[in-house]
């Protein structure tokens, strides 16, 4: 599950300065898996990456971004991202007794629409 949040630019009360709409793409090896000719095969054991493509498509500029990704049970984070402009760390969510590995990413500029 891949979440997003923002701090909007003139909270607790926007007026006329539009509205932050974040889309979040996310892709393993290359692929989005949209379809089963689009998904990426992994064999079991082996390492593969996932890129994350953040855009804002609505009419406001979105403030404090932050990207949250928590993996099925049985995938292991071993290296966190960098990016120009985004600070990513990993670290873990227990649900039910059963511990996730997640990502974190913050942008450090404003999101522009």
């Amino acid at each position: 599950m891949c979440r997003a949040s923002y701090t909007p630019p003139c909270a607790p009360v926007c007026s006329g300065s539009g509205n932050p709409i974040l889309n979040i793409k996310k892709a393993a090896q290359g692929q989005d898996g949209q379809t089963l000719a689009d998904a990426a095969q992994v064999a079991p054991g082996s390492a593969f990456s996932y890129t994350y493509t953040v855009q804002n498509t609505g009419s406001g500029t979105a403030t404090g971004v932050t990207v949250t990704d928590t993996f099925p049970r049985y995938i292991l984070v071993t290296a966190v991202p960098t990016g120009t402009d985004w600070t990513c760390a990993k670290g873990t969510k227990t649900s039910s007794g059963i511990t996730y590995h997640t990502v974190t990413c913050t942008y450090s500029k404003p999101l522009l629409a």
